[in-house]
């Protein structure tokens, strides 16, 4: 059976911000309550995990993940009330978005 996908993110200036990607980053940091962890679980250097965490953070001009250092309980982080509402409008977004290009697509994907 064929199915049609499409990618979809937000540029600022040119440059990928946001996107699915950057979702699952962000849904790794909600489940996992560690961006070393979210990372991980991605296969995603940290380093990497990080830069796109700044960069979403800049981007949107707040927090979008509270952050608390190590100690005998180690780190960690959870998404703020900003990065949950994002995260939430955008899954919202891309599922409406699926079942547009979905009901679209099947005028040529499914054509004799």
């Amino acid at each position: 059976m064929l199915s049609v996908r499409c990618k979809v993110w937000v540029e600022q200036d040119g440059q990928a911000v946001f996107g699915d990607g950057r979702v699952q980053l962000l849904e790794g940091i909600r489940d996992a309550g560690s961006l070393t962890a979210a990372a991980k679980r991605l296969g995603m250097p940290y380093r990497t995990a990080w830069k796109h965490l700044s960069l979403m953070e800049r981007a949107y001009g707040r927090r979008l993940v509270e952050r608390t250092t190590g100690g005998a309980t180690g780190g960690g982080c959870r998404l703020t009330p900003a990065g949950r509402k994002l995260l939430d409008g955008y899954l919202t977004f891309r599922k409406r978005l699926d079942a547009v290009v979905t009901r679209h697509a099947r005028r040529f994907v499914d054509a004799p």
